[in-house]
């Protein structure tokens, strides 16, 4: 009987310096295995880093000069091979849109533009839910800012995935109009609405481009639901 208690005894110590033991052990592995998974997202953060302030000025649609957009595009693409983000893809396409502006062979002009698609799909491969990507999409896709059935499936995907997103609201009003004659009935609809939503935070912009005579009569007809705005509108109009 004491020889069973004893090996019984004998065998609960030896688990619990089992215990002792390998749950430290576990604690490291698992400290490890974090470790080793952020350490590519702290790479990447810290070599992306001399670019952020260049990205939140573009998102604040200024116009950094070539060598800050240069800054921006080194970093991100160090920091696209530590990680995939869709992020990273939609500045490199926002600073390549950005050099579109700056003086430039067309030759180039037609590259930037060219990668600029191909980072603004990536980037939407991998973060379909950016409707500031499928809106910068459906512009650079828009020929010359007319219809085209890719710039209309983008134009109505940034509605879907950001349907009252102030900053969107009069830019992208205004591609949907040159859009117009290639929208199906439902997109239309969208048009309206993203008036109306332009006619709310965007008001002197909006009355502004209703004064064209080709624009006049379809703003005021998405506006018409609510006659108190349409007619707020009709007297800014008049002024």
């Amino acid at each position: 009987m004491s020889r069973t208690l004893a090996r019984h005894g004998a065998i609960a110590t030896t688990r619990d310096q089992l215990r002792r033991i390998t749950l430290p052990l576990l604690l490291l592995a698992l400290g490890a295995a974090l470790v080793h998974l952020a350490l590519p997202r702290l790479a990447a953060a810290v070599v992306a880093l001399p670019g952020d302030p260049v990205a939140e000025a573009l998102q604040a649609e200024a116009r950094p000069g070539a060598a800050d957009l240069a800054t921006l595009r080194e970093g991100r693409l160090q920091a696209a091979d530590f990680i995939k983000s869709g992020r990273l893809a939609t500045d490199l396409a926002l600073a390549d849109l950005a050099l579109l502006a700056e003086p430039g062979a067309p030759a180039e002009q037609a590259r930037l533009l060219a990668e600029a698609v191909i980072e603004l799909r990536r980037g939407l491969a991998l973060a379909p839910m950016d409707g500031f990507a499928w809106a910068r999409l459906a512009y650079v896709l828009a020929p010359d800012g007319g219809p085209s059935p890719a710039a209309v499936a983008a134009w109505r995907m940034s509605i879907l995935t950001a349907p009252a997103e102030p900053r969107l609201a009069y830019w992208r009003m205004a591609l949907g109009l040159a859009l117009r004659p290639a929208l199906a009935p439902a997109d239309r609809d969208r048009l309206d609405q993203q008036i109306r939503w332009a006619w709310k935070y965007s008001p002197r912009q909006l009355v502004e481009l209703a004064r064209r005579p080709d624009l006049t009569a379809i703003i005021r007809a998405a506006l018409a639901a609510d006659p108190a705005q349409a007619q707020r509108f009709d007297a800014w109009l008049a002024h």
